[in-house]
């Protein structure tokens, strides 16, 4: 059967927001007659017609529960972001959140809290739950399962949980992030020492880096290649990345995994400012670009977390309003070195709309 455009395509292939589309179709709120023409005309192009179970959504107001984890806080802050500017479009079909943001930690460190959090949802029967959780939720399982009994959708974010009512996982293409950092650091470092700094390697996320980067290094790209944890515990960051540079014999590239990238770049900027070793790190943020600038570090591999936040959002609606949807979301990671990072801007990225 040939696929129904959905007010997301619509809004996609004109290069404007799902709320400007809404209120071109519904002709409420301001919008200008050349904007309101577009849309128009492109939804009858698109033989577009309007969703009754959406229009159902509208008029019935929906919440949907969130809970973010996570000890890195400018990358929480980053999918923050992105699942507020969703909910921000969706508000007009009347659909809202109720966001539960955790202290600076792993979900293994909160259980409790994140488990009345749950069942604070469960009571108040709502739509559908988001969840975000660094480390591991297996001491949370209780409520997790009581969120599986009373059939509430749940959507994860960069970990997955699998469960029967999971309906979509959102994450960063981790398997073919750790390729591309295996090859960079090929191309300066064949044959030679190579360290990876990366959080448990039990986690979806960290295991498909591994994964990635062991698969394109083979057997013999390097001479060694050594793996140190640090649980994503902020200050074992600092104390693995002093042992990865004091270690000998001394490795000549290092691969950091994850958003812990924003701790370790600053103190990269100390201990390897003669740039003797090769870094690849992950993620863009403030913290990072100096390094990148400077030449300590040789190239980070973006994950998006913005885009990663809509994501959740718009899967979770998107199973509400019975719509085809993707049960893994992977966001194909992008290379940003020194000569590409001014078309990178962060907080910015993802939201601009022409």
């Amino acid at each position: 059967m040939e696929k129904k455009p959905t007010i997301y395509d619509l809004a996609e292939s004109l290069n404007i927001s799902v709320g400007t589309v809404y209120r071109a179709l519904h002709n409420t709120g301001r919008i200008s007659a050349t904007t309101k023409e577009r849309v128009l005309k492109k939804a009858e192009e698109m033989n577009f017609k309007l969703n009754q179970t959406a229009q159902a959504l509208s008029r019935t107001p929906i919440t949907i529960g969130v809970i973010l984890c996570c000890p890195v806080v400018p990358f929480l802050d980053e999918i923050l972001a992105g699942i507020n500017y969703e909910f921000e479009a969706l508000s007009q079909y009347n659909v809202f959140s109720d966001i539960r943001v955790m202290p600076p930690m792993n979900a293994d460190e909160c259980p409790e809290q994140i488990s009345q959090y749950l069942l604070e949802f469960i009571d108040k029967s709502y739509a559908g739950i988001i969840l975000f959780f660094s480390g591991s939720h297996h001491k949370s399982m209780d409520a997790l399962q009581a969120v599986e009994k009373a059939q509430i959708p749940m959507v994860c974010l960069i970990n997955d949980i699998p469960m029967k009512n999971r309906k979509a996982f959102i994450t960063a293409d981790g398997y073919c992030a750790g390729r591309i950092a295996a090859e960079l650091l090929s191309i300066s470092c064949a044959n030679q020492r190579i360290a990876i700094l990366t959080g448990d390697s039990s986690i979806h996320i960290h295991k498909q880096n591994l994964s990635g980067f062991m698969d394109e290094a083979g057997r013999d790209l390097f001479a060694v290649t050594n793996i140190y944890e640090h649980q994503d515990r902020p200050e074992r960051v600092e104390q693995q990345l002093i042992e990865i540079f004091r270690h000998e014999p001394a490795y000549q590239g290092l691969y950091i995994t994850s958003a812990s990238s924003i701790i370790a770049c600053p103190l990269l900027m100390e201990i390897n400012k003669d740039k003797r070793v090769k870094v690849i790190a992950t993620d863009l943020f403030p913290q990072i670009k100096a390094p990148l600038d400077e030449g300590v570090v040789t190239a980070t591999i973006f994950q998006n977390p913005f885009l990663q936040g809509r994501k959740a959002v718009d899967s979770i609606y998107r199973f509400l309003r019975n719509e085809p949807r993707g049960d893994t979301i992977k966001i194909a990671p992008q290379i940003v070195m020194r000569s590409n990072i001014g078309l990178y801007h962060i907080n910015e990225q993802s939201k601009a709309e022409p």
